[in-house]
């Protein structure tokens, strides 16, 4: 990436046009007759300029032209943009294109760099299950993917999951696990497992007590949940 030139006024209004022309397949003509380093160019261009401005029937409409073709060249770039699109609000992944990838196209590979892009960003639980769901995650594989996107709805479901699971031991890795993260609300999580579950042999000091009432609630709703999480 250090020989990237992020400024190429010419194939930018090239990219621009065929994108705003509904031409994909014209797009993709356009990017494998690129050079090396002029592709380099155009994948910048593409997710930091360009796809970021498309509405969301747009962006997928183009990801099912592009992406499937050569996904180790553009899924990141077609990824980076989504998740600006949904930031901002205007991505759904309800779309048949996204279903497609998820179901049919998408390598090991392609599903873990998808998941790891998106899962962090949602802003709710029911999001993560059906991101989890669309690309075939078991629930009973769900943990490391929870783990790593760290999110406050994802953290939920990581409690939910260690719960239906009901294995100390992994219980206690990953509240290891999260205390090694060391953010103030991985730790509260920690804090929380070790509590709720009873964990032994736990080091450091957490300063969390729960209520009866509050346990109960625990996993039956986020909003309690959160509450909990947040609060320490």
């Amino acid at each position: 990436m250090s020989n990237l030139r992020r400024h190429n006024p010419a194939l930018q209004e090239r990219l621009g046009s065929l994108l705003a022309a509904g031409d994909f397949a014209g797009l993709l003509s356009c990017l494998d007759g690129l050079n090396a380093t002029d592709r380099r160019t155009a994948g910048y261009l593409l997710g930091e300029v360009l796809l970021p401005t498309l509405d969301a029937a747009a962006y997928w409409d183009v990801f099912a032209v592009v992406v499937p073709h050569d996904p180790k060249a553009y899924l990141g770039t077609f990824l980076k943009a989504g998740c600006r699109l949904y930031e901002g609000g205007r991505l759904k992944f309800g779309h048949r294109a996204f279903l497609r990838f998820a179901a049919t196209d998408a390598t090991v590979v392609d599903r873990r760099k998808t998941l790891e892009a998106f899962l962090p960003l949602l802003r709710t639980p029911e999001e993560a299950i059906a991101l989890l769901d669309m690309f075939g995650v078991e629930p009973a594989t769900r943990v490391p993917y929870l783990f790593r996107a760290g999110s406050r709805p994802c953290y939920f479901l990581l409690f939910q999951q260690l719960k239906a699971l009901d294995d100390a031991l992994l219980t206690r890795k990953y509240c290891l696990l999260l205390m090694q993260r060391g953010d103030r609300l991985s730790f509260n999580l920690a804090s929380l497992l070790k509590h709720y579950f009873a964990l032994e042999n736990i080091p450091g000091t957490f300063s969390l007590r729960l209520e009866p009432y509050e346990q109960g609630r625990l996993d039956t709703s986020y909003e309690a949940f959160d509450k909990v999480l947040t609060s320490i």
